[in-house]
């Protein structure tokens, strides 16, 4: 994993910490898919759900839960 990687797995932890804490008033949004079996579909589904997250983190915390 790169440090990049690691450190926006992080960050994204401390936020979703801060949530469950009280700390942040966003709401904490855990979306699909359940599990990746397309490679270049699961990419094309990050970069749109990046998009989303990002027009909207001012009242949503959204992650992907890929298992």
């Amino acid at each position: 994993m790169s440090a990049k990687a690691a450190a926006a797995i992080t960050a994204t932890r401390n936020r979703i910490s801060n949530i469950f804490h009280g700390h942040d008033d966003r709401l904490l949004v855990v979306v699909g898919p359940c599990s990746i079996h397309d490679i270049d579909a699961a990419i094309d589904y990050a970069e749109k759900l990046t998009v989303l997250k990002n027009k909207y983190s001012k009242t949503l915390e959204i992650v992907a839960s890929v298992l």
